[in-house]
């Protein structure tokens, strides 16, 4: 409800990009869009293998902040079922994705950053 994520092409490159613009009623103001910028920011200096990079950070015409990022094109989280994977003798693979994400989330920590939304489909997976 906050944002929405489009699907794009990143002409200069030729690559399917993602591209999140900010809903009109998600920053009511001018200081509510510059800290949200200012966060992607701080995003896009993170470099680790698991934390997803911003090429991007912007404007719409109409004045809506927006962040590109590359199409995660194996979709999230939440779109998986680990109780079948499981259960289908898989558990390596589950263990390698929640170390994964730790190891992110303790990368970011330790730059003084805080995820604050982390949740099944905030966990993206590619090719």
């Amino acid at each position: 409800g906050m944002s929405t994520v489009y699907l794009a092409e990143q002409l200069a490159l030729s690559r399917e990009v993602a591209v999140k613009v900010m809903a009109p009623q998600a920053l009511s103001d001018e200081v509510s869009r510059r800290r949200f910028e200012n966060e992607v920011r701080t995003i896009a200096r993170l470099e680790h293998p698991h934390v997803v990079t911003i090429y991007e950070v912007g404007r719409t015409h109409e004045g809506l902040p927006y962040y590109s990022m590359p199409h995660m094109s194996r979709g999230h989280l939440g779109q998986r079922s680990f109780h079948q994977e499981v259960m289908a003798g898989d558990e390596s693979r589950v263990l390698a994705i929640m170390r994964a994400l730790l190891s992110a989330l303790e990368y970011a920590h330790a730059r003084g950053v805080v995820h604050r939304d982390v949740k099944a489909e905030n966990v993206l997976f590619n090719d």
